[in-house]
């Protein structure tokens, strides 16, 4: 059946992914193994591990040395969650290169919306989230509590390759409209801005700032925020971060890049050097001057 709708064209990725791991035979949780990882040799990816001065990792569909498709890795480039994420990012990039309709999907639309490469990472991240863990069983988790960030808890003992991925599963399993984002403090460093052309150049000084490592939104919400958005001083979140508060609750504005303003019910909670929070969408209307995304991931 030919792909039309960005829904169908997820489900493509999610469906792909579950073949690979059942065909890799290996159980939860899932986490790097190194150049010979056995999903990697599953697929015929030779992995290589080197040090990248300006990035994590990268995806090669055919290497010019051997022909193979090729991810090469920085394994002391990151922690170990960053690295998880990292290596199924790049694997999840592979699997959408192999499949044509896939591919051909997401080409067709980036020529129409926001370009090739910023549609090809948003589905490397989706689909490196469920490599790391399955939606149907963070799905049953949220079903059977009240949906909350502080789910993330449970979830990391259950799962500790990847809080990255616990964070996007909780959104795109969400049954309600949200966000669901995660802040980390300090520079944000060429291997950062190489991959968010929209930073604005005073942020690549040796300033430090909480700012938006990931975020995800819930399948109903049309509306996105981005990577590397700095957090005001005076936010919610940033007193979060300053206190160390294992949670809070209240109404503040979304952190979008544009600053547009968008006051909404937001739940965080500090946990391991970073912020974690969900922006519940259900109540507020959204300003009448945002804009949606022109596609729905």
């Amino acid at each position: 059946m030919q792909i039309k709708t960005f829904r169908e064209a997820e489900q493509k990725l999610i469906n792909l992914i579950e073949a690979v791991k059942q065909g890799a035979n290996i159980e939860y949780p899932y986490k790097y193994h190194g150049i010979n990882d056995p999903i990697g040799k599953q697929l015929g990816i030779e992995i290589k591990e080197q040090a990248l001065p300006n990035q994590y990792g990268f995806y090669m569909s055919k290497s010019p040395n051997t022909g193979k498709p090729t991810i090469t890795i920085d394994p002391n480039g990151s922690d170990e969650e960053r690295l998880n994420f990292t290596y199924f990012h790049e694997v999840a990039h592979h699997v959408i290169r192999s499949d044509d309709e896939l591919y051909g999907f997401i080409d067709e639309m980036a020529a129409q919306n926001e370009g090739l490469n910023v549609l090809k990472e948003r589905f490397a991240n989706i689909g490196a989230a469920e490599f790391l863990l399955s939606g149907k069983d963070i799905k049953e988790v949220i079903n059977e509590n009240s949906f909350s960030i502080q789910l993330l808890l449970e979830l990391d003992k259950k799962y500790p390759a990847s809080k990255p991925a616990i964070a996007i599963q909780l959104a795109r399993q969400a049954n309600h409209r949200c966000f669901v984002i995660i802040c980390e403090f300090g520079q944000i460093s060429s291997k950062e801005t190489d991959q968010a052309e929209l930073i604005e150049k005073e942020k690549t000084s040796n300033t430090s700032y909480l700012y938006i490592r990931y975020a995800a939104s819930s399948p109903s919400n049309k509306y996105s925020i981005g990577s590397f958005v700095t957090i005001p001083k005076n936010h919610l979140l940033s007193d979060i971060f300053e206190n160390k508060l294992p949670m809070k609750k209240g109404k503040d504005s979304i952190p979008f890049r544009s600053r547009t303003e968008w006051n909404a019910e937001c739940e965080g909670m500090y946990y391991k050097g970073k912020v974690y929070a969900v922006f519940n969408l259900d109540t507020p209307p959204p300003p009448a001057n945002l804009q949606p995304e022109l596609f729905k991931l």
